[in-house]
């Protein structure tokens, strides 16, 4: 929060990850490329984003990735209706 990342923006980027961020429309991957590269830069200067800018709680949690990424998940993790993963 302090560096005005979303959750989201911290996932590795496993195929999954990086299907969901190809649906992602591309005001939306900008944005979260503008916050990658924000955080990297105050984590260099060792100093956070003022207190206004701060990722507020409602806006880490869920986002448009969430949603793509789960259903990858859920799709990947069942084959012919048996969960691969208990």
């Amino acid at each position: 929060m302090l560096l005005g990342l979303k959750h989201n923006d911290c996932l590795a980027e496993y195929p999954h990850v990086v299907e969901a961020l190809k649906r992602l429309p591309k005001d939306q991957l900008y944005e979260r490329e503008f916050r990658i590269s924000r955080a990297i830069q105050l984590s260099l200067q060792k100093t956070t984003l003022p207190k206004e800018e701060w990722t507020k709680f409602e806006e880490v949690c869920y986002s448009s990735i969430c949603q793509f990424t789960s259903s990858l998940i859920l799709s990947e993790t069942t084959f012919q209706g048996h969960h691969l993963y208990p």
